[in-house]
Formats: structure tokens, sequence, C-alpha cells
């Protein structure tokens, strides 16, 4: 259904707009913002005039390229607006305050195991949120929002998860209420799948030439997802859940779920797999001990890397069907970038990163020989920057109603 808009919002989405073209070009002056954007400088002119006197542009310089009057050059304020993120993982809760411009103003990780009782867990999130903000003295008022990314798939329009293998016992839990009750919200926090918000982190951290190209992120974490975007907008499917890795592989017979629900892929079960092959020394970690697995992980890629042969053929055969469906998330949707990153990218590059790139080189078609492959800009706290960065995309970035994704409806 197409949907009217008013005159207002009109005025909006155009103020968005110009703030995207900065974000892609750069400082840029009025002329090269309309020409990037095909407003007119008349209009071009009027919303940085507006955007001036709110102290979200500023002007940094002057061109004297050519005759005429010179051009002044603007571009966005940092501390125009913040945002704080939350990534839930299994092993660890990360915290990150971003500023208008997608750089890191503050983090605080936790390494203490993540609560089985949500309502505690979030009530300590809620507090540690405070204590960040009042770290950085960044006024409230500047704080645009707040957002909590989570592994598993996630109810968009509940703020809960509605399946995870990781944190089954927070299932169907009011995750986004319970937060903002926390936090004195009015309304939820939003709760995103984490594989989405790390696209949306990409490009808002990066910006530049990321914003025209058609991506495919390839997550690492806890579980191993695939996150989309389309010049900068991210393809978050109908319930909020695109990317999951899992469901496809099993549909294609690539690979199936073990007893517990986990798939090989995941780090736990290329620990599990191993173990039952003498490649980790001493006893296998619990799958419910986050942290033991991940020291586990980083020994079975020691000893791979030193050398040893089944250690190496158990992470290659992984990298091998991510690769697979890497490649046909690229064909699927003629993208010309992949981005490899998240909490777990360190260990798995060598393998993950090579697989890609071979399984790309031995196809014949131009096109794949096109398709660029970079390592992501954010860190370990690629959920966490990401989940700040939905806050910013969706309050500064121009989106048809169709796409944004607070708009999804419950569908159950």
């Amino acid at each position: 259904m197409r949907i009217g808009t008013s005159l207002v919002e009109v005025g909006q989405y155009n103020e968005k707009v110009v703030l995207n073209a900065l974000r892609r070009l750069g400082p840029a002056s009025q002329r090269d913002i309309a020409a990037s954007t095909q407003l007119s400088v008349q209009t071009v002119s009027a919303i940085v005039r507006h955007l001036l006197s709110i102290d979200v542009l500023r002007e940094i310089g002057t061109d004297f390229r050519g005759r005429g009057r010179p051009h002044v050059i603007v571009d966005l304020v940092p501390e125009a607006a913040y945002s704080i993120g939350v990534h839930v993982d299994p092993a660890v809760t990360s915290l990150v305050m971003l500023d208008m411009k997608g750089r890191v103003v503050a983090s605080s990780d936790s390494d203490e195991p993540t609560l089985a009782d949500p309502v505690e867990a979030m009530k300590q999130t809620a507090g540690r949120i405070r204590e960040l903000a009042e770290r950085t003295g960044v006024p409230e008022d500047r704080i645009v929002g707040v957002c909590m990314a989570v592994p598993g798939v996630v109810d968009v329009a509940n703020g809960s998860l509605r399946e995870s293998v990781w944190l089954p016992e927070w299932q169907d839990a009011p995750l986004g209420a319970l937060l903002a009750e926390g936090l004195g919200a009015e309304k939820p926090i939003p709760v995103v799948k984490d594989t989405i918000s790390a696209s949306i982190g990409e490009c808002w951290v990066r910006g530049g030439d990321i914003l025209d190209s058609t991506m495919v992120f390839v997550y690492l974490g806890a579980g191993i997802g695939l996150g989309l975007a389309v010049d900068g907008e991210p393809l978050a499917g109908a319930s909020g859940n695109s990317g999951e890795v899992g469901t496809i592989l099993k549909t294609l017979g690539m690979f199936e779920e073990d007893s517990d629900g986990g798939l090989d892929n995941d780090p736990a079960l290329l620990v599990e797999r191993a173990h039952g092959k003498g490649a980790i020394d001493g006893d296998l970690p619990p799958r419910a001990d986050h942290h033991a697995v991940r020291e586990a992980l980083h020994q079975v890629c020691d000893k791979a890397e030193n050398g040893n042969q089944e250690a190496r053929d158990i992470l290659q055969a992984a990298a091998q069907r991510i690769a697979t469906l890497t490649v046909g998330a690229v064909e699927l949707i003629d993208a010309d970038l992949i981005v490899l990153g998240g909490p777990y990218f360190k260990e798995l590059q060598p393998y993950y990163q090579k697989a890609v790139e071979d399984l790309l080189a031995e196809s014949a078609t131009q096109r794949h020989r096109d398709v660029q492959i970079m390592e992501s800009i954010m860190d370990e706290d690629a959920g966490a920057i990401g989940a700040a960065a939905v806050v910013l995309d969706r309050r500064y970035t121009p989106r048809s109603r169709r796409t944004r994704m607070e708009d999804m409806p419950n569908r159950d």
C-alpha cells in the first residue's frame, strides 16, 4: 500500500537526505551536496541554514575553486547527537556510545557470565548504561536513544527473543520493556538481531563509498550469520530476521543440527569436533562456559597454524560451508562488497577469508572478480557498535515507511 506524506515529513526527509550526503561525501559545499542529492541549490541552502542554526552542521572552511563567490564547506557536528548500543553475547555484554559521526566515545565490557534471569540481567544492564553515560559527561538531552542487539531470532515488534540456542532462558522475555523500565524510559528499547545491527554499523561508521554498495556482511560470533545492505540500507526482511545462516544451510542439506540445537559452524561445535579428534588438550569445556569455549577455539586455531592437520581440516571445512553461503548471497543480491567481522573474526579470519576469496576466484564471471572483500572497520564490539548505529540510522537516515525497521508490524 502506498501511504501519503505530509509537507512536514517531506521537509524532514530532505534534511536527512542532506545529512546522508555528508556521510557519503565527507565535508562538502552546498553545491556538491545539491549535485549529490539532486535537490536544488536553493533547497539545500535552506536546509543547511537550518541545520547550522541547531548545531547539527558547522562551517569548517571555504573552497575558492572556480569563479564567483567562494563556497563554504560544511560538515556534521560529532557532538550533535550520541547513541548507546548494547550487545548481549553469551560470553560478554558490551556497551558502546557513538557520536553523530560514528566514532566510539566510550565503551564497557562485562565478562561476567550472562545471567539466566533476563529481568535481573536487564536491571544490571540499565545500571551499566547509566554509569557509562555519567562517565562520559555527555548531556542527557544529546543522547538520542539506546538499542540492544542479541543473537538469535528476534521479535522486533515485542522487543524479545523468539528463538536462541545461546540464551534459551530469555525466550519471549520482553527485553526491550525490561531495559526501558530500568532506564526510566517511556517506550521499550528496540531489540534487533546482531547480524543486522552489524551491517548497519558498518555502513554508519565507515560511510563514504560503502553507502553506494551492495554488501554482504559475514558476522562471526557465538553464532554465524549474514547481514545484507543495499546503498547503506539494511535488508532486514519481513520480520527483521534476514540472514539466518543455520536455517539456510540445514535446508540445503549442508549440515545438520546437533542434539542440543547447535549448528556445526558455531564455535562450541567446532571445539567439540576438535576435542573428538584430539586437537584440544585437556577436558572438553562445557558449552555453557562460553569463556572456556573461546579459549579452546584459540587453541584449535593455534594448533592448526602450527601444523595440526585435524584442527586445520575442521576449520577449513567450516570455512568452506560459510564461503559457499556467502558467495550464494553475493549472487542472490548481486553484491559488490563482502565484509567479514564480528567477535570471533580475528581467530577465524585466516580460514574464512581465504575460503571466500578462493571460491570467488574459481568463478569465471567478471562480476565475481569485481567483488571487493574487506575486514570490518568495527572491532570485537561490532554488535554493540551496530546497535548504537541503529539508533542514529533510524533518526538521521532517509527511509521510506516501507523499509523502516521500527514500523514493522507484529506478525503473530
